[in-house]
Parts: structure tokens; sequence; C-alpha cells
């Protein structure tokens, strides 16, 4: 976020946020205000669902290494959340291809 102000890109980060469509995310409306507003002390919820989006809305308001750690830390929480692993292996295989990166 620091960037996002910095670079004085927040007002496009608040609509693109506040834009996002999360019906197919299986993720409860974003409450972009309330997002913004506290930023710098969310809940694990927030923090998970900022975490898979914002490779999508920061993708031209940040520079590529910053953009590449979001793709990295979106995909490491889906991982990471996981509730039950049926197949360890496909998992562990799943976690090292991101560690790659």
């Amino acid at each position: 976020m620091h960037i996002i102000d910095k670079q004085k890109h927040m007002e496009t980060f608040r609509a693109r946020l506040k834009s996002v469509n999360s019906d197919g995310l299986n993720i409860p409306k974003i409450p972009a205000d309330y997002m913004l507003k506290h930023r710098g002390s969310l809940i694990g919820k927030h923090f998970k669902t900022l975490v898979q989006i914002m490779p999508l809305i920061v993708f031209d308001l940040v520079p590529k290494d910053v953009h590449d750690a979001w793709v990295i830390m979106g995909r490491l929480t889906v991982l990471l959340w996981h509730t039950e692993i049926t197949d360890l292996d496909v998992y562990l295989v799943s976690f090292r291809t991101i560690l790659r990166f």
C-alpha cells in the first residue's frame, strides 16, 4: 500500500477494489472502504481476500517485482488456508512449484 500511496495511485486502487465482483471467489462481499480505512490492522479473512485479488488490482500500479511477490503470496495463501489435504503428494508438488517461482 505504501508504494501505491506514494505514487498517488490510491484512488485508482480504491476504484478497482470496489469494482471487484466476488461472486465467483467463494468469499463474502469485499468491504473496500473498510479495508482501506483499516489497512494497517486487517484481520485474517480480509488479508486472505486481498492477497488473492491484489495481482489483478495492482498489475500496472506497482513495479514488476512487487507484482510478482503478490502473485506468489496469493498462490501460497490458497495452499496455506486448506482445511483438508486429501492428497499430500499433489499438495507438496503444488507447494514446491510455487516456491521455485
